[in-house]
């Protein structure tokens, strides 16, 4: 074999490998609101099933989610999409995102990280764009507890080299309403992440929207389940999406503010994730 050219095909038949064990164990982290809906159950009889779950064998729990993740839409990755890589130039450019030209992420790739690890870049990207606010963070607790949240130290996820045009946190908490990052907690952090994410890629709006109240008809129910879950799987890591809750509820403060903000932050983080997450570097390297 030629190893230079062959090295694209083995990398995406590791990429398929790791994402169908993401999918053999998708009952163990789909977000409950995701099995309530897919199952038509209430919260007595979620705690039921997720009881039956907890004692079921690894076959069992291989075959249930893969009808979890079959039932809400969810299909794998193309080969060609697992062939490219973290960072794709964009049409009529150089990818060199350090000097700031436009470079695409392949957000895809997410689906081929466990979901806890997937989890945490979201909430890399949420830091990222606080970086500043971050920075002046002294309380070793919360420190401590956003790399327990990041998989990643504080201060290696904030010291790169876009340090000094950071947001200017101060101005989005009066203009925006933007809430402190003491006030979050990991799952707020991940949504508000994914969030950022999505806008960075132009796809916020397949994703975000107002809570839906439950219909009295059931007709029109089904249509606006129908709806939620093809939003949902129409995302970049339509995997991943489900260990977020079925509706996302939208951070408010980011809607004030201008989509140019860190809008790179994105492509700059998938160029270092082979360096913050070294296990998948094979991955995203």
């Amino acid at each position: 074999m030629n190893a230079p050219a062959d090295l694209p095909f083995m990398r995406a038949a590791a990429a398929l490998n790791a994402y169908g064990r993401n999918v053999a164990q998708a009952v163990r982290w789909v977000d409950p609101s995701w099995c309530a809906a897919l199952l038509g159950a209430d919260a007595a009889q979620l705690a039921h099933w997720r009881a039956a779950v907890s004692r079921a064998g690894e076959s069992v729990l291989e075959a249930c989610s893969q009808a979890l993740v079959r039932a809400a839409g969810v299909q794998p990755p193309a080969l060609d999409v697992l062939m490219q890589p973290a960072l794709r130039p964009a049409a009529g450019a150089f990818q060199n995102v350090a000097q700031n030209v436009s470079a695409r992420p392949n957000a895809a790739l997410l689906d081929v990280l466990p979901a806890a690890t997937g989890l945490q870049v979201l909430r890399m990207r949420a830091l990222s764009f606080r970086r500043a606010e971050v920075r002046r963070l002294i309380d070793k607790r919360t420190r401590s507890q956003l790399s327990e949240w990041t998989g990643v130290g504080v201060d290696q996820l904030t010291q790169d080299a876009h340090s000094a045009d950071a947001p200017d946190i101060a101005l989005l908490a009066a203009r925006a309403a933007m809430p402190p990052l003491t006030a979050l907690d990991a799952n707020v952090l991940a949504v508000e992440g994914c969030a950022l994410l999505l806008r960075d890629l132009g796809a916020a709006q397949e994703a975000f929207a107002a809570p839906v109240a439950q219909a009295a008809n059931t007709a029109v129910n089904t249509a606006v389940n129908t709806a939620v879950n093809t939003a949902a799987t129409r995302l970049p890591f339509p995997l991943l999406r489900l260990a977020l809750p079925r509706v996302l509820p939208t951070p408010v403060w980011l809607a004030a503010v201008p989509d140019t903000t860190d809008a790179l932050g994105t492509a700059r983080l998938f160029a270092r994730l082979s360096e913050l997450l070294p296990e998948s570097a094979w991955l995203f390297g």
